[in-house]
């Protein structure tokens, strides 16, 4: 089993754990990830939507090799099926001062440090627009939706790059999926 050092022994995932206990030492051919946030926006027009991967690190914090590997090879077969990236648009690593969020004053995504109103704004992408049409708020949940919208428009939309996996990682997946892929 890995062993994991936590900041908070409370937010520890007992499943997560659980499957890590049960399996030999990672460095023997296991590894135990779990996703922090997956982000879909959608509309009841298109309920596939658009989605990210979001990975939260408190601090400097890095995410280590083996969810680098974990999260590599996800988003390597999930970009192969989505070659034009509409469904799917990214990992991101986003790191903060601290867990709770509504507390943080700065995100750094990928590397690129946003304020709190940016990094709302970032959350939206273009979804904004969706819930600003005239005379399409009919209850409550839209009209909050809506208040949240105008308040994050208020802040640029920053693009920014999906994560960049290193690229010996990203090699060795990408080999692996081309020899499985021809049957090797």
């Amino acid at each position: 089993m890995s062993k994991h050092v936590y900041r908070d022994k409370a937010k520890a995932l007992k499943s997560r754990d659980a499957i890590r206990s049960w399996l030999p030492q990672g460095r023997l051919g296991f590894s135990v990830e779990d996703v922090d946030v997956s982000l879909r926006i959608f509309q009841a027009n298109d309920p596939a939507g658009s989605w990210r991967l979001i990975e939260n690190k408190v601090g400097q914090d890095i995410i280590g090799p083996s969810k680098e590997f974990h999260f590599a090879a996800w988003d390597r077969l999930w970009r192969m099926s989505d070659p034009n990236g509409v469904l799917y648009k990214g990992y991101f690593v986003v790191n903060t001062p601290t867990d709770d969020w509504p507390a943080c004053d700065t995100f750094r995504v990928n590397g690129v440090e946003l304020t709190q109103g940016l990094f709302r704004r970032w959350l939206w992408a273009d979804a904004p627009s969706l819930f600003l049409q005239p005379g399409s708020i009919t209850d409550s949940d839209l009209l909050e939706a809506a208040k949240l919208a105008a308040e994050v428009l208020q802040y640029e939309l920053i693009d920014i790059k999906p994560y960049r996996f290193r690229q010996w990682i990203a090699d060795k997946i990408s080999c692996a999926v081309k020899g499985k892929l021809h049957g090797r």
